[in-house]
């Protein structure tokens, strides 16, 4: 049976990032216009992810947030471009980077909702197997402790579930992928253990060439960096853990909405949403 693996959300969230001009002093010589046409052209990348997110049935965080703030400096960045860049062409660029940075939140989301569907498809592959997944989902249940409010009851047929149902599922997806984020940091603690006993038992001939080459410096810089790799795995886990608050906390929302009898088309899981008005005209 295929895994699933979780969504590197960091590696997409710098492929995202890294769209248009290749480096800060491309980005310093970048005209007014320039900057306007960027910020213009990111706005409609976030409300098209956001309107397509909803068109496929998921549900955005939040809104998109129109105002970025003011303009704060960012060591690393904004300081080697002080010569080159004035502070109207920060303020723009702040702008512009703003509505990137929305865009790419949206197409994260809309990417995992995308992969759930596919993820509930691949389930339903062999409809005979499905008992034996249902199965699963109830021992993964009693493993973690979760509520069993929030336990799935698989269809044959996953366009007939209700968005409750949908949602539930959702929730499966993204619990079955917890246990691969603990591993990481496992993964991650072994990991720092084991350069540190190669440090410690390694000769001094190795250890000096390898310093050379650019490789492990001492053992607080093995220490450092291990605990930085460390700490980002941790956060990513939490960040998933986040994410399965969330949706808990979106049921009640989901069942509240589909309260009543005018509401039935709407919880369809395969119903599809109003049509937005027109992009471009809503963003002028």
């Amino acid at each position: 049976m295929e895994r699933s693996r979780p969504l590197n959300l960091t590696e997409l969230d710098e492929k995202l990032r890294n769209i248009g001009p290749k480096s800060n002093r491309e980005r310093c010589s970048l005209t007014r216009e320039t900057y306007e046409e960027e910020t213009r052209a990111s706005q409609v990348y976030a409300e098209k992810n956001r309107q397509a997110l909803i068109q496929a049935g998921g549900r955005p965080t939040r809104p998109i947030q129109y105002d970025p703030g003011h303009w704060v400096f960012v060591k690393g960045v904004d300081d080697c471009m002080s010569e080159e860049e004035d502070d109207e062409q920060r303020e723009l660029r702040w702008v512009s980077d703003h509505f990137g940075k929305e865009g790419s939140r949206f197409a994260i989301e809309l990417h995992a909702w995308q992969a759930f569907k596919r993820f509930q498809l691949y389930k339903r592959k062999k409809p005979s197997s499905l008992w034996k997944i249902q199965q699963q989902i109830d021992e993964l249940w009693k493993e973690r402790g979760v509520s069993e409010k929030l336990k799935p009851q698989l269809q044959i047929d996953p366009q007939k579930l209700s968005k409750v149902e949908e949602w539930k599922e959702f929730y499966w997806y993204k619990l079955q992928q917890l246990p691969e984020y603990e591993e990481d940091i496992e993964k991650e603690e072994r990991l720092k253990e084991k350069r540190l006993q190669y440090f410690d038992t390694a000769s001094s001939e190795t250890l000096e060439e390898e310093r050379l080459l650019g490789g492990w410096q001492n053992r607080e810089h093995i220490i450092r960096v291990s605990d930085g790799e460390i700490r980002q795995a941790r956060r990513d886990r939490d960040r998933h853990i986040s994410q399965l608050e969330w949706i808990e906390r979106q049921l009640p929302v989901i069942a509240s909405e589909c309260a009543g009898s005018d509401q039935v088309s709407k919880c369809n899981s395969s119903s599809t949403p109003k049509r937005q008005p027109d992009i471009e005209s809503r963003l002028h």
